[in-house]
């Protein structure tokens, strides 16, 4: 008889007995009388049967009544003078019992689940010949067993059978086991060697998961399929042989497999599964033979020692994560069969110098090559449509990159952060730039936007900030929000007509931005549009923008011509402030509002006319404007707000209309040049300050002249407000 062994999981220690002669003398005499129990069973004193078949004569174990040491079970029991074979022993039989030993006779065919489950004293067990299957969980948690044998006899192990036995270093298993079930052998600790029998022909999920000090196994020939966990967490295994007949490696077959050296995958096997040798820490080298057409998701994931691997043309998909983490994963050749490389597929490859993907990947997946910061040069094949989210983010060493003309779209953030990238061809039939695409690449000196872009990306070239010139090709409608914010050497860019949108920041601190011509298809210009543009000289904003976004020109200090085309309703809050260098301006009669802070410390700025279809000045509108001397207010004009004209220490004269109902705090203060303050209302206009005083300065109070309608002289001396003027007087009428 021909026996494998297989050393090492924590079991149980077992002695096949071969002598029929001494198991067939056991014989036990029980009588109806005497001992037969109320449910049917019989009792020995120890032992509980039951009559399974009066033909055949046979009996079985059901159960046992106290504790017992050492069992021999019978082979023979002889019942009202009629002789039975005992050949059974029923389910849960002696589970949770404090055995220590047991001897099965050859007479037993059958064990049933659980039957000595959780003897956790059991050391040693003796299987007869005649068993012909281990069922489910016969010996889980039995963790003082060491050793146990197999009988030539037994053609299947149940699923849990031996799992928990925690000190069961060896075990022999002769030729006959065509099955072992999932988790059979799970969490034998204590496990070191494994030499599986020919003619197996399943190792079922999990058989010898978390089998920590197994060392080595052969996969006997014959076997097709490795199932799903069927290794996995055998931290201590270092080689693993695989047949030709292999098929299929299931999902985490070797996973956290971490002293795993090598492995070769052979031509048989079509799928590669599910993190299949995840965590494979000490992998060094994979080969995969010519036949394997999927690499599933997380196959070689944190395999950190890998250095190479050989991928075979018949390879059509690389999963998800597939070798994520590789860090000393160097080069890598992509067979041209391949057609689809997944996310994050070689994320992390740290080490990885150069790539080239092949003709037949239409996508390149999100993060597929992120963070490989020494990743150089990769050349796109012609055919490839779409570079996925983050496919190459965070490559710091890339200096080229060859897009072909098939690409289509380009990833919210493809290619953010690679700053050693210096240029980029964009091809014709590219539609769409996706957000921070080409964030921080803050080696790229130029780049043109192609015709069959609609929308330029949020942040896609955010901190490219040596980009000196873009062209943007007619077609491109919308540019997005800080599209190209911090571009600092960005000197010129060309804005087609087809452009109707440019978003919020999207030129911001382009600080040597000099000029910008705004096309008048132009409709919306976002908040921050051009904050900090430093060297911004001049600007029209053409007749179809209706509002001019926040701070839009924020701190365009030297910004001296400001064209506001007929059509412009709204003037955003700080759209101007800060241009310290604005000399003059001039408002389109369409103008409706203007906001809070729009002029504030425009310093240059001499004179001001407010159109006639403005009804409100903001908060600090013209805030800080030292320059200016002359301001004509809006016929229409209804408030001014707070600080609108704070610190407008040129200003000599102002005229309030007769339609201003109300004057906001400090609106005029620090005014200290006004020498003339003409209201044009026959009823003071509503002074909203908390201190009264406030609205003008003392100075202005004590020295300029209030001039009023005729008739209103006492309207205004006795106004808690303005008969604050020292001087008023009323105007004089041409008559």
């Amino acid at each position: 008889m021909k026996r494998i062994l297989f050393f090492a999981l924590a079991i149980l220690s077992l002695t096949a007995s071969c002598d029929l002669e001494k198991e067939d003398d056991i014989v036990i005499n029980l009588d109806d009388e005497t001992n037969l129990t109320d449910n049917g069973s019989y009792f020995d004193g120890l032992l509980y049967y039951e009559i399974t078949s009066n033909n055949p004569y046979e009996v079985r174990v059901v159960g046992i009544k106290n504790v017992a040491d050492k069992i021999k079970i019978p082979s023979r029991i002889r019942i009202n003078d009629v002789a039975y074979t005992c050949t059974g022993i029923q389910s849960g039989a002696f589970e949770n019992n404090q055995l220590t030993t047991i001897s099965i006779p050859r007479s037993v065919t059958s064990i049933g689940q659980s039957a000595f489950r959780n003897c956790y004293s059991l050391t040693s067990v003796t299987l007869s010949d005649g068993i012909t299957k281990i069922e489910d969980r016969v010996f889980y948690g039995c963790s003082s067993l060491t050793s146990i044998e197999i009988p030539h006899s037994v053609k299947s192990i149940g699923s849990y059978a031996f799992s928990g036995c925690r000190n069961m270093k060896e075990i022999t298993v002769h030729e006959g086991v065509t099955s072992i079930e999932e988790y059979a052998f799970f969490g034998c600790d204590s496990l070191k060697a494994l030499y599986l029998p020919k003619g197996l022909k399943k190792i079922g999920g999990g058989a010898f998961s978390n089998c920590v000090s197994l060392k080595d196994v052969t996969i006997p020939d014959g076997l097709k399929t490795i199932e799903n966990n069927a290794f996995n967490g055998c931290s201590g295994l270092v080689s693993v042989s695989l047949p030709v007949s292999i098929e299929t490696i299931g999902d985490r077959a070797f996973g956290g497999c971490r002293k795993l050296s090598k492995i070769t995958i052979p031509k048989n096997v079509k799928t590669i599964g599910y993190e299949a040798f995840y965590d494979c820490r000490s992998l060094k080298a994979i080969t995969i033979n010519e036949g394997v057409s999927r690499i599933g998701n997380g196959a070689f994931s944190g395999c950190s020692g890998l250095t190479e691997i050989v991928i075979p043309k018949s390879i059509t998909s690389i999963g998800e994560e597939t070798f994520s983490g590789c860090v000393l994963l160097a080069s890598v050749s992509l067979p041209e069969s391949l057609m689809t490389i997944g996310k994050r597929a070689f994320y992390n490859c740290s080490k990885l110098a150069s790539v080239t993907i092949p003709q037949n990947v239409t996508t390149i997946g999100e993060e597929a090559f992120y963070g490989c910061n020494v990743l150089k040069t990769i050349t796109i094949a012609e055919g490839v449509k779409n570079i996925g989210n983050s496919a190459f983010s965070g490559c710091g060493g890339l200096t080229s990159v060859t897009i072909p003309k098939s690409i289509t779209s380009i990833g919210v953030m493809a290619f953010n952060g690679c700053s050693s990238l210096a240029s980029i061809a964009l091809p014709d039939a590219l539609t769409t730039i996706g957000r921070r695409a080409f964030y921080n690449c803050s080696k790229l000196a130029s780049v043109t936007i192609p015709k069959n872009v609609t929308t330029i990306g949020e942040e896609a070239f955010c901190g490219c900030n040596v980009l000196k010139t873009i062209t943007i090709a007619e077609g491109v409608k919308n540019i997005g929000n800080s599209a190209f914010s911090g571009c600092g050497g960005l000197t010129s860019v060309t804005i087609p007509k087809s452009v109707t949108s440019i978003g919020e920041l999207a030129f911001n601190s382009c600080n040597s931005l000099v000029s910008i011509a705004l096309p008048e298809s132009l409709i919306s210009i976002g908040s921050h549009a051009f904050n900090n543009c430093g060297k911004l000289a001049s600007v029209t904003i053409p007749k179809n923008v209706t509002t001019i976004g926040e701070e839009a020109f924020n701190g365009c200090n030297v910004l001296k011509t400001l064209t506001i085309a007929e059509g412009v309703k709204n003037i955003g809050n700080g759209a101007f402030s800060g241009c310290g260098g604005l000399t003059s301006v001039t408002l389109p009669e369409s103008l409706m509002s203007i906001g809070r802070r729009s002029f504030n410390n425009c310093g240059k700025l001499a004179s001001f006319t407010i159109p006639k279809n403005v009804t409100s000045i903001g908060v600090e509108a013209f805030n800080g404007c030292s320059s200016l001397v002359s301001v004509k207010l809006s016929d229409n004009l209804k408030a001014i707000d707070i600080r609108a004209f704070y610190n407008c220490y040129s200003i000599e004269s102002i005229t309030i209309p007769k339609t201003v109902t109300s004057i906001a705090d400090e609106a005029f203060y620090g005014c200290t040049a006004l020498k003339t303050v003409i209201c044009k209302g026959v009823n003071p206009p509503t002074v909203n300050s908390y201190y009264y005083s406030s609205v003008f300065s003392n100075t202005t109070l004590n020295t300029a002249t209030l001039k009023v309608p005729q008739g209103t002289l006492n309207t205004y001396r006795y106004h808690d407000y303005w008969g604050r003027f020292n001087k008023i007087v009323e105007e004089q009428t041409n008559n």
